[in-house]
């Protein structure tokens, strides 16, 4: 059985072939990619990565057994938990030691939060590596082909370089 995702992304190899084989001197792409970060701005005001990138440690911190390795499964898990918006059954199923920035999240505010958790982070990740492990894979996220395979960069580099085939745009 075929669903949406699937379709989706061959949809989407399709379409990266053709602003490739289109936009020989890349322009189109570069518009897109900045297009994308100014509309990433105005939409989530920034914060959207900063909680990604703490509840992202946060989670690799918590998962981390004795040894110093980390349990990727776990902490794959809690991350899928929280993209369900289920923030406070998350925290308190996964970062038992971080329920209060949960509830400061509910009680005080978002900045607040974001402290709280940060704050925790810099005592329970002495070494900083789920961090640094988290800084990179978000590295590797907002990387080129990151940007240009999300839902909503790719049709838009299709409609700019179909109507700058057909004489609307012009560089």
């Amino acid at each position: 059985e075929t669903g949406f995702e699937e379709f989706w992304e061959d949809a989407l190899e399709c379409f990266y072939g053709y602003v490739v084989e289109k936009d020989t001197d890349g322009h189109i792409q570069a518009d897109m990619k900045e297009w994308m970060r100014q509309h990433q701005e105005n939409h989530d005001g920034g914060n959207e990565k900063k909680w990604e990138y703490l509840l992202g440690s946060s989670c690799l911190t918590e998962s981390r057994k004795e040894d110093g390795s980390f349990n990727h499964t776990e902490a794959e898990q809690c991350g899928q938990c929280f993209e369900m918006n289920e923030f406070r059954s998350c925290t308190e199923e996964f970062l038992p030691q971080m329920t209060v920035c949960g509830d400061t999240l509910y009680e005080v505010g978002e900045d607040e939060a974001l402290a709280c958790f940060k704050n925790y982070l810099d005592k329970l990740d002495v070494d900083g590596e789920a961090r640094k492990m988290m800084k990179e894979y978000l590295a590797m996220e907002d990387s080129w082909t990151g940007w240009l395979t999300s839902y909503s960069t790719m049709p838009g580099a299709i409609l700019h370089l179909y109507s700058t085939e057909q004489g609307e745009l012009s560089y």
